[in-house]
């Protein structure tokens, strides 16, 4: 077994329809989701679910007293600039991890609505390695 790829990640939110239009404002769509009897939106990217956004009441940490996660990270495309402004015009201020790891992507974070963590990994602003010097 090996892992391929992220599939999806579920918040169990205090306000499904705050965190649906904070997600769709991120790019995300709202999409397909079979009944599983409790209330729910899937989120999609392309063809896949990636999020998968639940009543807290009925499912997740407050109701089942299931573990919490730490963080997801969604890789973006666009400038520090660019997406700055894009989560400004959403009342978001994010910290920027400064200065960046060498030899990998800058990355922002901020909070949802329902207080989850969220990393954008910025794929267009990568951080040079630094050269090692000679022996």
């Amino acid at each position: 077994m090996r892992i391929v790829g992220l599939n999806h990640f579920n918040i169990a939110t205090t306000n499904l329809e705050l965190s649906t239009r904070f997600y769709e404002a991120l790019g995300l769509v709202r999409g397909p989701r079979p009944d599983f009897g409790n209330t729910g939106i899937w989120m999609y990217y392309g063809a896949d679910p990636i999020l998968h956004l639940n009543d807290a009441n009925e499912v997740g940490p407050i109701a089942e007293q299931t573990g919490v996660f730490h963080h997801v990270g969604l890789s973006v495309k666009g400038s520090i600039e660019e997406v700055t402004e894009h989560l400004r015009a959403l009342g978001v201020e994010a910290r920027l991890w400064e200065p960046g790891v060498p030899g990998w992507y800058r990355a922002m974070y901020f909070k949802g609505p329902s207080g989850e963590e969220i990393e954008l990994v910025l794929v267009d602003c990568y951080v040079p390695a630094l050269a090692q010097a000679a022996a």
